[in-house]
């Protein structure tokens, strides 16, 4: 599942679980289809906190890779730092500074999460 797809999944399912409670509510109230209302409910919730779940995951797996990536960086400037010193700093071409994203997860970053009703 991407970070994209989650947050998508995450909005609509958080909707259908506030509506469900409205039914739910209603249902009390008239008293009919109240049995089947519970189990959807539930059922959704714990699609809603998966999804959640798997977007900490993703949060993670970001951070990760980005305090790696900055550490590889910091390590490779380390390394040219003495042969700047005796030869002087590279003129700039272009862009080449390099922007920091934080560890925010990229667009791509994909999890897969088991469908318990598809096994």
């Amino acid at each position: 599942m991407s970070w994209q797809r989650a947050c998508a999944l995450e909005d609509q399912l958080s909707e259908e679980v506030d509506e469900l409670l409205e039914k739910a509510e209603a249902a009390d109230a008239e008293d009919e289809d109240a049995d089947r209302l519970p189990e959807e409910l539930e059922r959704r919730q714990q699609r809603l906190e998966q999804i959640r779940q798997a977007k900490a995951l993703i949060e993670q797996r970001a951070a990760e890779r980005y305090e790696a990536e900055k550490a590889e960086y910091e390590e490779k400037t380390a390394q040219r730092k003495p042969n700047q010193q005796r030869t002087g700093p590279r003129p700039p071409a272009g862009n080449r500074s390099r922007r920091s994203r934080g560890h925010v997860p990229k667009i791509r970053s994909i999890l897969l999460i088991p469908n318990p009703g598809s096994c």
